[in-house]
């Protein structure tokens, strides 16, 4: 059985109507394992991997043969000879390449659908490049963003969301993860103005931070021998303001109860959703922590 190192793998959700088992073409809803080689299998077990799964083909676009359909193509043929030509938008996500890498950058491609917000799609670069060529410019509208890949990545791809949000409103639902395929070597050096990071009493951190590779963040530009305190994220917090006034809350413990809850409840999910060999997210040099 192959091996997949955390570095090479996303653990994900996959919703109706984005996969289908390899083998008999019936759709897939649930956790699934994707990849660096571009391969996708059901459930999060990385040591004994689910069936494969694909994205289903979207087929022609097809009017039927009855006679109204017939008569409506006599007196709409040039629209209808436009419209047959159109393709389906299907969904892609961009990696980033070593070059984009070295710039500390990549462009994303997505496409949103006029009359109704909702319907947002990442899209490779080709699916950008031939929007006006292959797909109905009257029903999607496209665009792009540049996406930070190191420095405070999460501070900056948070503002380049929040400057599009007011004309693609579900754009934060399409790219959740801010730190998403940040570079490993991204580890010292960083700066928080707040809001991001809390000593474990709960109060809020400002200044200079790093990332170890086995305690996360902590206090100071870069990691040094003698004692310095460990830092936790925003995101493992209730919420700031509920630590608001909290000066002796025992904040290992709240993980550690913090922790278990999330297990326990994760682990009900899937077990109603996926099979027994199914479960759960991890990254590496392209990906989160």
């Amino acid at each position: 059985m192959r091996y997949f190192p955390k570095s090479s793998i996303n653990i994900l959700e996959a919703s109706l109507g984005e996969f289908v088992y390899k083998h008999n073409n019936k759709p897939y809803v649930g956790i699934y394992i994707e990849t660096d080689d571009g391969k996708y299998y059901s459930g999060s077990d990385t040591t004994n991997l689910g069936p494969e799964l694909k994205k289903p083909i979207s087929s022609p676009l097809k009017f039927g043969n009855s006679k109204l359909v017939k008569k409506y193509h006599l007196l709409q043929q040039n629209k209808y000879i436009k419209l047959s030509k159109y393709e389906t938008i299907i969904p892609s996500k961009t990696r980033p390449t070593e070059k984009d890498y070295e710039k500390g950058y990549m462009f994303r491609y997505f496409i949103q659908r006029v009359n109704d917000d909702s319907q947002i799609f990442e899209v490779s670069k080709k699916a950008f490049d031939d929007f006006k060529k292959k797909y109905d410019v009257s029903l999607y509208k496209s665009s792009s963003l540049i996406w930070t890949l190191e420095g405070n990545v999460r501070k900056s791809n948070k503002q380049t969301l929040e400057k599009l949000s007011s004309d693609f409103r579900y754009i934060k639902n399409l790219f959740p993860l801010l730190n998403e395929f940040e570079s490993m070597e991204n580890t010292g050096n960083l700066f928080t103005p707040g809001g991001e990071l809390y000593y474990e009493n709960g109060r809020e951190y400002t200044g200079p931070y790093h990332i170890h590779s086995e305690n996360g963040p902590m206090v100071g530009a870069q990691h040094i021998e003698g004692l310095h305190e460990t830092l936790v994220w925003a995101k493992d917090l209730q919420s700031p303001q509920e630590l608001k006034g909290l000066k002796d809350l025992n904040y290992q413990k709240f993980l550690k109860d913090r922790k278990k809850k999330s297990l326990d409840k994760f682990g009900k999910k899937v077990s109603r959703r996926v099979s027994p060999r199914s479960s759960s997210p991890s990254s590496g040099r392209r990906g989160g922590y």
